[in-house]
């Protein structure tokens, strides 16, 4: 009996020691890849030479990295940052496969933390670009992607951290946050509830109010609004608080 506990105590052991090396080789690698996404722009220097702008967020961007970027890999189209979030990434379009990006790096190869992407029924660019432009990113538990994009649920973080600097290859852009909440990826069959991931052009008036009046209804304090002819883009990830449950940050272009 004694051999019996032995062997099996030795082998939790080594399961536990096997699956705690897992664990740490794919945190080892998620931060690689990380690392990777953020080096494209590897110094400040990069970042703020050339034709440039100071917003009142206080980023100032390059206007031209983009266009190298895109040379390198034509599926990317702009970079978010989102201060105090930790999130400094390329975002990617791939309109034939829309969903490349959620298990590929900036290469297109395989990557476990993905890359910010864009909803494949948005039109990201040029003069019919959408009222809202939805971007994904992975929720990463060692805190890569959109981990930290839940921090806007705290309304001192928001009153810190009001403006989102997205640039396209349409130029910079400025963002002022109007709404930061939860919310359940519902199923196309629900008929119950508003449906914030098939907002993406307004047909009218009625229908943008619709959009903000929800997202705000769902933030847990007070923000600025937008108003129909605003340009939004919002940044989705996922969320445990319910099945498919989702946090959103929604933002105004400003600039």
């Amino acid at each position: 009996m004694r051999k019996f506990r032995f062997i099996v105590t030795m082998a939790i052991v080594v399961a536990f020691g096997v699956t705690l090396a897992l664990l740490s080789r794919k945190l080892f690698m998620d931060k690689a890849e990380d690392k990777k996404l953020k080096d494209l722009i590897t110094t400040e220097e990069t970042r703020d030479t050339g034709q440039s702008i100071t917003g009142s967020g206080g980023f100032k961007r390059n206007a031209d990295y983009l266009n190298e970027l895109s040379q390198q890999n034509s599926d990317c189209i702009g970079w978010l940052k989102v201060s105090g979030c930790d999130i400094d990434y390329p975002v990617m379009y791939c309109k034939e496969d829309p969903e490349f990006y959620l298990h590929a790096n900036f290469d297109k190869e395989y990557s476990g933390i993905g890359t910010p992407y864009v909803d494949g029924f948005c039109t990201p660019l040029g003069d019919k670009r959408s009222d809202n432009v939805i971007i994904y990113g992975h929720n990463i538990s060692s805190g890569e992607m959109f981990h930290y994009l839940n921090r806007y649920e705290d309304e001192e973080f928001y009153q810190k951290h009001k403006y989102i600097q997205y640039d396209t290859l349409d130029g910079p852009g400025e963002y002022e946050v109007i709404a930061a909440f939860r919310y359940v990826a519902w199923s196309e069959n629900d008929k119950e509830h508003y449906h914030f991931l098939e907002f993406r052009d307004a047909a009218n008036e009625n229908e943008f109010n619709e959009f903000v009046k929800n997202a705000q209804e769902l933030t847990p304090f007070k923000t600025a609004t937008a108003k129909y002819g605003d340009k939004l883009i919002m940044l989705s990830t996922c969320a445990y608080h319910a099945e498919n449950g989702r946090f959103a940050v929604v933002a105004k272009k400003i600039d």
